[in-house]
């Protein structure tokens, strides 16, 4: 390249870079005397707009500007999303160059422009973040106080009001904190660490599930606690406050929730819906989201990312949820967030018989039998035991029982109808269960019977009381006692270490005791009875 042509390509950077800073220098002029309500709109066709100046500018260079556009098209968190849309369309099209252009191309002028288009993004990340400080702290609810402080979705926590902004300085509130990994100071002042935690975490549920619009870059350095009592956590620098659509908070609440409750169907239909939406929605409004929820802090594991959010391995956990370990406190996740993303979905949560006429799916009853089981569904799903249940019966070859109940999911309002299709993921365990129920109908098992008496070895460390009918009505208190095989699945194919572990637990509640299902543990508690009675289960067979 001779350098006639190297001057021509430097001049059509130059000029290109400086229409780019004369459009916004105006727009930030002409933004001083227009109304707030059009300010956005603005400023969305600004971005337009230069992003196509630029992206022409790369097509006609060529060569290394096309991999700075590639780059930049990945770069959701510095970018707005105007050049994003744009920059993508490079991220498949790399022409090829000669050899001997490598080196005495145009490299210098390459990184002075890299630094333009960041100083581009100050000018526009400074703009933007009054507004994003301002409309997080209205979200929360920071300059009220809410009268009902027993809510599970309520947030208290203080964002520094902005005093003054100009183009090149934002001037707020000096708010004297204590930074969230200073644990010394913490513990001097006397700050209840767990409760500033909760806090915390509170609201990023808040902003991602109900506002929909968060701060994507949730480090220590952005939270801070206050040094007067109560000792409230204070948020700061929005700079990088993304949004998310309504469609994507409802597949987001879909999938955590789904993850909680075990159910295995609704997540992996929630993973369908967000990787769809991922590949052709919105994955410059994802990516932020899932660096606060899911994203792994260890670059060698980023491709299990989204397996580190539902398994919580400590070397892979997401951001938000190395907040904990920060502080040094026990945080369960799982139960702060749940009332956030519930009311994403109160739409979509299922209603029981008393809301519910059709409750029971409308066909005429084949026996009386039938008719006293419907009223019996009704009970039960009165008292939230069952969301959904189809049961049929046979007698002397005439069918006596076909009925069906209540809905399809928790999160999923469509009926149970007599021919709707259910998995059957693990079905082992209703197996393993209705080989118990066997056992006690052939009086070869009692279900007052301790589970001691029949397993010897699973009475150890406090299981002693544990009786059958605890096991099979999901009172035994061994909420998670096979849970950390999560972390190794492949040990839950052996069978022996799997027994092992269960007769090792230790009850984290007094048998008796509503508590969570745990879809492992009843399985294996079952499996290891079964094991033991195989002899008597033989002998009659």
């Amino acid at each position: 390249m001779g350098w006639g042509n190297i001057y021509k390509r430097r001049m059509k950077v130059c000029t290109v870079a400086f229409l780019i800073y004369l459009d916004y220098k105006a727009l930030q002029q002409r933004e001083k005397w227009t109304n707030k309500t059009k300010t956005d709109a603005l400023w969305e066709n600004a971005h337009k707009r230069n992003a196509k100046r630029l992206l022409s500018l790369i097509v006609e260079l060529e060569g290394l500007w096309v991999k700075l556009g590639q780059y930049l098209s990945t770069r959701a968190d510095v970018l707005p999303e105007a050049y994003i849309c744009l920059l993508k369309q490079l991220q498949d099209s790399l022409p090829p160059r000669p050899l001997e252009e490598f080196g005495n191309l145009d490299d210098h002028l390459y990184y002075r422009f890299v630094h333009f288009v960041y100083f581009i993004d100050f000018v526009y990340v400074l703009s933007v973040s009054v507004e994003n400080t301002r409309t997080v702290a209205k979200n929360l609810g920071c300059d009220t106080k809410c009268d009902d402080n027993t809510r599970a979705d309520r947030v208290d926590v203080l964002i520094p009001e902005v005093i003054q902004s100009t183009e090149k300085v934002l001037i707020s509130e000096f708010m004297d904190g204590i930074r969230i990994n200073d644990i010394k100071a913490l513990e001097e002042f006397g700050v209840d660490k767990q409760k500033v935690a909760e806090e915390i975490t509170r609201a990023y549920a808040h902003q991602i599930y109900v506002d929909g619009f968060f701060n994507g870059d949730p480090h220590p350095g952005n939270s801070l606690v206050s040094k007067e009592l109560p000792y409230r956590p204070i948020l700061l620098d929005f700079g990088l406050t993304k949004k998310l659509s309504s469609s994507f908070k409802k597949a987001l609440a879909k999938m955590f929730l789904a993850s909680t409750e075990g159910d295995h169907v609704a997540l992996l239909s929630a993973f369908a819906e967000i990787g769809l939406k991922l590949r052709l929605d919105i994955p410059e409004q994802a990516m932020e989201v899932t660096s606060v929820l899911f994203r792994s802090t260890t670059p060698a594991k980023e491709s299990h990312d989204w397996l580190g959010w539902f398994y919580f391995p400590n070397d892979r956990s997401p951001i938000l949820f190395r907040l904990s370990s920060t502080m040094n406190v026990r945080i369960v996740y799982q139960e702060i967030m749940r009332p956030f993303a519930e009311s994403v979905l109160q739409g979509n949560i299922s209603r029981g018989p008393v809301e519910n006429d059709h409750w029971v799916y409308d066909t005429p009853a084949h026996s009386n039998v039938e008719a006293k089981l419907r009223q019996l569904l009704v009970e039960l799903g009165n008292n939230n035991k069952i969301l959904g249940v189809q049961v049929c019966a046979y007698k002397d070859g005439e069918v006596i029982i076909d009925t069906a109940a209540g809905v399809l999911g928790r999160y999923d309002p469509r009926p149970v109808q007599p021919d709707s299709l259910f998995p059957v993921f693990s079905a082992t365990k209703g197996i393993t269960a209705g080989m118990l129920h066997w056992l006690v109908d052939t009086g070869k098992l009692n279900l007052k019977e301790d589970v001691a008496n029949i397993w010897p070895e699973f009475g150890s460390f406090g299981k002693h009381n544990i009786k059958v009918h605890h096991v099979l009505n999901h009172t035994s208190g061994l909420h998670n006692a096979v849970a950390d095989l999560i972390e190794n699945p492949l040990l839950i194919s052996d069978w022996e270490e799997c027994l092992n572990r269960v007769a090792l637990s230790e009850p984290e509640t007094e048998p008796g005791q509503e508590q969570l299902y745990h879809y492992l543990t009843f399985g294996w508690i079952c499996g290891g009875i079964i094991e033991v009675q195989l002899p008597t289960i033989q002998n009659n067979f």
